[in-house]
């Protein structure tokens, strides 16, 4: 059942959607990370996830400026903050303006586990002040300001 229900969060699913649709706002959570492909101690690599969904989700990103992501419940895996800065430093200004910090972040206690002000203290000190306020209030303001793409 649990693979069942992941088909409806594949990315792979939604090109069609967003290409239907062009003023539907999405926002992709996890960074396209989950249960089955997120870093964790049990991966060869632990600190390099597994990257499909999170490819998918940057191509779509690129294609639909309507398209954002969510990566507060990820922020919680070991080595996730490292490996972030890192790839969000590549991103064209355009996808670094959509990226959201926080629509999720109270559920990393269910699966890491600990204590969340503990994973948030981590968090804000391996982001940084100045990528923690982007996410968490400048692209936030955005994605729930939006007023949609003109029809042109």
């Amino acid at each position: 059942m649990r693979v069942y229900c992941d088909q409806f969060n594949d990315p792979n699913h939604f090109d069609e959607v967003l290409a239907i649709f062009p003023r539907l706002k999405m926002c992709f959570a996890h960074l396209g990370l989950n249960a089955a492909n997120k870093m964790n101690p049990q991966r060869t690599d632990r600190d390099v996830p597994a990257l499909e969904w999170y490819y998918k989700i940057i191509e779509l990103m690129g294609k639909y400026k309507q398209v954002y992501t969510d990566i507060s419940y990820s922020a919680a895996y070991p080595g996730f903050c490292k490996w972030f800065k890192d790839e969000f430093a590549k991103f064209p200004e355009d996808i670094k303006d959509r990226v959201m910090f926080g629509t999720d972040f109270f559920m990393t206690v269910q699966e890491e586990k600990g204590n969340d002000k503990d994973i948030f203290d981590t968090v804000i000190s391996e982001l940084g002040i100045p990528l923690f306020t982007k996410l968490a209030n400048e692209n936030v303001t955005r994605y729930l300001t939006w007023k949609g793409l003109s029809a042109e």
